[in-house]
């Protein structure tokens, strides 16, 4: 893909209602939210402020699975004032994977995006793009992104046009285009 097709995606991505706009609307419903303990109780449900479903989480709406969502929710509540003290996304993020290992149906995507919104409760964002779906890694392949050993792709790496978006935004980008990149989701 050439930068001026990927440039094209971009502006899609950032001007279209439903993709940039309608994201950072929820992860900045959590950066308002006035209780840190209500951002954790929220985020770990899997919703989002609105009351909304996460849509990256339905493996854990099916009702033989609320057991595990009950859980994951349970610890994490129960652990309020270690999430509190974390300093940044990465941290965060090291420290709610440990807690929930284990867990089935709790894997990368859930503990990224329970983490995004903390996070944002918290007044930190990811300073690196984190590829916690094989669709997402499968994106960042097809545009040859470089990735570190802990699934991630700094910044500086980044295809120019990708470079005006933050770095959480790059996820949900490679997320929702994945289609438009013509990738096989099976081979990963």
């Amino acid at each position: 893909m050439t930068d001026r097709e990927l440039t094209k995606l971009v502006e899609r991505y950032c001007t279209c209602e439903k993709f940039k706009p309608r994201f950072v609307a929820k992860i900045d419903a959590f950066r308002n939210l006035r209780s840190f303990n209500a951002a954790v109780g929220i985020a770990a449900k899997g919703e989002e402020v609105d009351g909304t479903k996460n849509r990256h989480l339905w493996q854990l709406w099916f009702p033989k699975n609320q057991k595990y969502l009950d859980d994951a929710v349970k610890i994490l509540v129960g652990n309020l004032d270690q999430l509190k003290r974390c300093k940044n996304f990465d941290e965060l993020y090291q420290i709610l994977t440990g807690l929930i290992v284990g867990i089935p149906y709790t894997r990368k995507v859930y503990c990224y995006d329970v983490a995004l919104r903390i996070g944002a409760a918290n007044e930190f964002l990811p300073e690196k793009i984190y590829l916690p779906s094989t669709p997402v890694r499968n994106a960042a392949d097809k545009l040859e992104m470089v990735r570190n050993a802990d699934e991630t792709i700094d910044v500086g790496a980044l295809r120019f046009p990708l470079r005006k978006l933050e770095p959480y935004e790059v996820e949900d980008f490679l997320c929702i285009f994945t289609k438009y990149l013509k990738i096989n989701h099976s081979n990963k």
